[in-house]
C-alpha cells in the first residue's frame, strides 16, 4: 500500500506555507525511499529531492506524473536524474514538459504522484508518492465487511480523504477461495432493499485478498466526494465468482450514515 506524509512548514504571509515535504516509499521489492520538498523561490519552484538505499552504482530519474499513484497517468514534469552515490537532486522548476508555466501553489495542489525510476531498460519503479492535491488529508473511515457466506469471507472497507476531495479506497478480505474472483460495489440503501448498484469497484483474486482504487465519481458519472461518501446512505457487498459456482454475495457492510 502506498501512503504519502506531507508536512507542512511554517505558514508565510497570506496563510500559503513555504514548502511541503512528502515521503516517498518503496515500490515493490526495492530499498529506496526518501523526501521531496517543494518550495517557494523567486525563479521559480525549489524542487529537492533526498534518497536513501540507493545503489551507488546506478542512477535514478524523478518525475512527476498526472492522477494519483494507484491510476496511473502521462509523464508531466521531469526533475531530472538523481546519483546514486549521492541520493541528491535539487533543482528550480519554472514550466512543465509541455512548456506551461508552473508556480509554487499550482504545483502543491497539483493531481499528481511522483515516481523514482531506475534508469535502466525497464525503467524499473523502485520509490513514489502521491503528491499535490492527491496528498491524504488524515480524514479516514473503517467499516467492517461481515460474512454472508458459508465460506466466511469477511473483512474491512476503508475510505482515506485525498486534498482534492477524493477518495482513496481500500478493501481487504479474509478467508478468500482460490478458485474465485472478487468485485466491490457500493449500492445504494440497506442489504433489506432492493439492490441498487451506485458505484463499481475493481476485482481482485484470493491471492491478493486486496483491492485499492480512487474514486471520484459514481458509475452514473456523477461526481461524487470523500465528504460525501462517508455520510452516504449506502452499503458495500464483495461479490465472489467462479466458473464451477457462479456469482454469491460473501460479504457486505453498511457504510456512511447507515454504519453503526
Amino acid at each position: 500500500m502506498l501512503l504519502l506524509t506531507a508536512c507542512v512548514k511554517e505558514k508565510a504571509e497570506g496563510g500559503q506555507p513555504p514548502e511541503e515535504e512528502y515521503i516517498l516509499e518503496k515500490k515493490g521489492e526495492g530499498t529506496v525511499s526518501g523526501k521531496l520538498t517543494v518550495s517557494r523561490d523567486r525563479g521559480g519552484v525549489r524542487v529537492a529531492i533526498t534518497l536513501q538505499g540507493t545503489d551507488p552504482q546506478k542512477r535514478y530519474i524523478a518525475g512527476i506524473y498526472e492522477d494519483a499513484s494507484i491510476t496511473g497517468g502521462p509523464l508531466t514534469l521531469t526533475l531530472g536524474a538523481i546519483p546514486g552515490n549521492t541520493g541528491k537532486l535539487d533543482t528550480l522548476v519554472k514550466q512543465l514538459n509541455n512548456g506551461i508555466l508552473t508556480s509554487y501553489t499550482e504545483l502543491v495542489n497539483y493531481n499528481g504522484h511522483l515516481l523514482i525510476r531506475e534508469e535502466t531498460v525497464d525503467s524499473t519503479v523502485v520509490s513514489g508518492a502521491d503528491v499535490g492535491g492527491n496528498e491524504l488529508t488524515g480524514n479516514v473511515r473503517n467499516y467492517s465487511l461481515d460474512s454472508v457466506s458459508a465460506a466466511g469471507s469477511k473483512g474491512t472497507f476503508t475510505i482515506a480523504e485525498r486534498k482534492n476531495g477524493h477518495t482513496l479506497c481500500t478493501v481487504t478480505l479474509t478467508r478468500t477461495m482460490p478458485q474465485y474472483t472478487y468485485t466491490t460495489r457500493i449500492l445504494d440503501g440497506t442489504p433489506a432493499e432492493a439492490p441498487v448498484v451506485a458505484i463499481t469497484l475493481g476485482s481482485f483474486d484470493a491471492f491478493r485478498q486486496s483491492l485499492q482504487q480512487n474514486i471520484t465519481q459514481k458509475d452514473d458519472q456523477s461526481v461524487i466526494q470523500y465528504k460525501d461518501l462517508s455520510e452516504y446512505n449506502g452499503y458495500v457487498t464483495v461479490v465472489g465468482e467462479s466458473i464451477s459456482s457462479g456469482s454469491q454475495v460473501v460479504a457486505q457492510g453498511n457504510i456512511g450514515h447507515n454504519a453503526p
